[in-house]
């Protein structure tokens, strides 16, 4: 889905093959829009992944995501916790990288413009890298930092989830 507004580019899909699909149908987005609009400046630069757990790897948690990570959830209180969120804001550099995780009651979000409310409970993963910075609007340009923020968020996510989490998600290891 593409979003276009007065000020405001963005595509969004739960669809793609490779970090470089996404990256391609984005850039033709961007390509599109200075072909037509002339846009002078763009102001914040962002890719969000956003990865949902739901039962019953709910119950493999501890299997799937590091300890350091699952903090509170590595305890006996998981069992009675509703909500447990962790918000984390890490100046890295080329960007900076928002990530938000934690365990959902059913029907809450922490962002409900990126991370639908479902009926049951869940473990989200949500992670934003972005930056501020006006510069020109060039949609080559875009694109690579966009692909370097990828970058930055698939190292941390590798770092969060355990190889477990990738082999039951089809991921390579």
């Amino acid at each position: 889905m593409v979003t276009l507004g007065s000020d405001f580019v963005g595509i969004e899909t739960r669809r793609y093959t490779s970090r470089n699909d996404f990256l391609d149908r984005f850039h033709e987005v961007l390509s599109a829009c200075q072909s037509l609009f002339e846009p002078a400046a763009a102001d914040r630069v962002g890719i969000r992944y956003v990865n949902r757990i739901t039962d019953p790897l709910l119950h493999d948690l501890r299997a799937l995501v590091r300890p350091e990570v699952l903090g509170i959830a590595m305890t006996p209180l998981l069992e009675s916790a509703e909500q447990v969120i962790a918000q984390n804001l890490f100046r890295l550099d080329r960007c900076r990288l928002a990530a938000r995780w934690g365990l959902l009651p059913p029907r809450a979000s922490v962002d409900p413009s990126a991370i639908d409310p479902i009926d049951e409970r869940s473990w989200v993963l949500d992670m934003d890298a972005y930056h501020g910075q006006l510069q020109p609007f060039d949609s080559a340009e875009l694109v690579g930092q966009l692909h370097d923020f990828a970058e930055s968020i698939y190292k941390f996510f590798r770092w969060a989830v355990t190889d477990e989490f990738l082999r039951r998600h089809g991921g390579e290891v």
